[in-house]
């Protein structure tokens, strides 16, 4: 039996605690949001979002790094894959996409495209754009939905896929050995500083051809990167 972890736990409820508040305050701070009053920001609001900002969706990620390599440890490749269409893939698309998020499409219409319909004049249109629209390759949705705050599964989903093989790999007898050389350099003085090296190289180098998209392939793989940081994951 495994061990529990009781410190991922915490995070996890500190984690959800904090980006409710995130959302709502997202209302009252600086900057575009889906549903906004014009004239009512807050700066307490503002340097609240900035201070969660820098480390709330990473903390996210690392969790879920952390949720997949225990998991890996009683499950194989095919049957985690499939765990995760059926918990983040058919969920998002099943009921989000197309059910949860129709709303907060609406009034993101009504807040920032001025659109002056009703919700129900809106639907067929919501749904014509979906269905017509080529996909696009630009990003990491690929397909034309509004996925507002549900970006996270998606980008979820991709990153399981793309880190399985690196995390079997960590699970494996040289990747056991791969692990202690890099603690070893951790040992060092600043030896943990070299794990930033690649994250910023990433980072610096697609927002140039991504520059003022927000979630755009840098934004992945800075969140990619975010996944497997801790050496209690790997």
């Amino acid at each position: 039996m495994q061990e529990r972890r009781y410190d991922i736990d915490w995070l996890r409820v500190l984690a959800m605690m904090m980006i409710f508040f995130f959302h709502c305050a997202r209302f009252f701070g600086g900057g575009g949001w889906h549903l906004k009053n014009p004239g009512e920001e807050s700066l307490i609001a503002t340097l609240f979002i900035g201070l969660l900002d820098l480390w709330i969706m990473p903390l996210f990620f690392l969790l879920s790094g952390a949720g997949s390599w225990y998991a890996l440890k009683s499950r194989n490749a095919g049957l985690y894959l499939l765990e995760r269409v059926k918990r983040i893939l058919i969920p998002l698309y099943g009921v989000g996409a197309f059910i949860l998020l129709l709303p907060q499409a609406y009034f993101e219409a009504v807040t920032n495209e001025g659109y002056t319909g009703t919700f129900w004049e809106g639907l067929p249109l919501y749904f014509i754009n979906v269905f017509t629209t080529a996909p696009n390759f630009d990003d990491p949705f690929f397909f034309n939905v509004f996925l507002g705050h549900l970006w996270f599964l998606q980008y979820l989903f991709l990153i399981s896929l793309l880190v399985l093989p690196l995390l079997l790999f960590l699970r494996s007898e040289r990747g056991q050995r791969f692990i202690a050389k890099l603690a070893g350099w951790c040992g060092h003085w600043g030896g943990v500083f070299l794990f930033l090296i690649p994250l910023a190289v990433f980072r610096i180098a697609l927002t140039h051809f991504f520059r003022g998209q927000e979630h755009s392939w840098a934004h992945f793989l800075n969140f990619t990167n975010k996944i497997k940081r801790d050496r209690h994951f790997i």
